[in-house]
């Protein structure tokens, strides 16, 4: 087990490289059976397509271990291992002994994230795009003033990421963002005596 035929050889000439080899008996003969370590062939298909890479695939000698690990491009996470169709691991990183070809699916998933928009005061206004997105969706959220109140800004933490009530970008993280209003007043100023000066 673990071994292939691959030669008779006689005085270091190639006799055949059929296992079963006759032949007529007309004096001494020497032979020698050459045979060798059988190799597999590990391979594995990402899915969906471009969403990690696995180290570790190749041809690998009976009995030898191998180690594979599914690295996610950014933006996907890690599922699972499939064989013939049904899970054998969860983990990133699996290692066995090789005794057969193997083709595996490696299973990934895109990362979801949560767009939180906030207003700021509460009865400043009105904010909507709120929701759970895939990562790399153009997302737009929008900021409606309400009463005497103006828009002034979109925040992300301490950080201004835009001046504009219909903000759109693409996400790559859960983002909990704060649109910020501020009330409208009119002043009125008047010169008394009017010929007094400009005001």
């Amino acid at each position: 087990t673990g071994f292939r035929f691959v030669k008779w050889t006689e005085a270091d000439t190639l006799v055949s490289e059929n296992p079963s080899y006759a032949f007529i008996i007309q004096n001494n003969r020497s032979f020698i059976a050459h045979f060798d370590t059988l190799e597999y062939t590990i391979s594995a298909t990402i899915n969906p397509e471009n969403a990690g890479i696995i180290e570790g695939l190749g041809i690998y000698k009976h009995g030898s271990t191998v180690g594979l690990t599914a690295i996610p491009s950014v933006g996907y996470h890690f599922v699972g291992w499939k064989k013939n169709g049904y899970y054998i691991s969860y983990e990133p990183s699996i290692s066995f002994n090789a005794v057969q070809d193997i083709d595996f699916i490696a299973e990934f998933d895109i990362d979801w994230h949560l767009v939180m928009p906030n207003a700021f005061p509460e009865d400043g206004g009105a904010v909507s795009g709120q929701g759970w997105y895939p990562y790399g969706t153009n997302v737009t959220v929008t900021a409606i003033p309400s009463g005497d109140y103006l828009f002034v800004t979109w925040t992300n933490g301490q950080d201004t990421v835009s001046i504009n009530p219909v903000y759109s970008f693409i996400l790559e993280n859960s983002l909990n963002l704060t649109a910020h209003f501020a009330k409208e007043y009119n002043i009125t100023i008047n010169a008394n005596p009017e010929e007094g000066g400009i005001v």
